[in-house]
């Protein structure tokens, strides 16, 4: 039996090494890649999943790399080297004065089509950063918690900032 078609939302699936991250497709303002990005600053000491800044429409925001707050190990040593690598740059939706801020993955980014019906299981997460994990149409994803990572990028963006 097929869903109806209101049922639908889209979503952007970030897939990154071993993993893949849900957003809305309403989060997403741009997806680049990494190499178009001029100016990209190393990671600051804010938490380990902030790798850094990325200059975007003349501004630098927060850039986090999603595997590294959930590894806890540092996977990218050298975000310039990666090859195919892409900035999704995400909308702030809790409060639309916040600052926008990135996220990086290693693979292409995907628009995906979801129903209800879509999701195999689901479970809560032990991970701050993970409001969710779930299969969808048998691949495990996050959905992240997006509310965690606008103030973890906005205490980044008030450290860089010098206030």
């Amino acid at each position: 039996m097929s869903a109806n078609k209101r049922d639908e939302i889209l979503g952007i699936m970030l897939p990154d090494q071993n993993n893949a991250y849900l957003l809305p497709n309403v989060s997403i303002a741009e997806i680049f890649t990494l190499d178009e990005v001029g100016l990209f600053e190393e990671k600051s000491p804010t938490h380990p999943g902030v790798i850094g800044q990325v200059e975007w429409r003349q501004s630098f925001i927060t850039l986090l790399h999603l595997n590294e707050f959930i590894s806890k190990e540092h996977l990218i040593y050298n975000p310039k080297s990666l090859e195919k690598a892409r900035v999704a740059v995400i909308n702030p939706i809790s409060k639309p004065e916040l600052p926008f801020y990135a996220v990086l993955t290693t693979k292409t980014p995907r628009l995906t089509r979801i129903n209800p019906s879509d999701f195999n299981e689901s479970k809560s997460s032990a991970l701050d950063i993970v409001s969710l994990e779930v299969k969808l149409k048998n691949e495990k994803c996050f959905i992240p918690d997006l509310k965690y990572l606008e103030s973890i990028a906005r205490e980044n963006q008030k450290i860089m900032k010098g206030g």
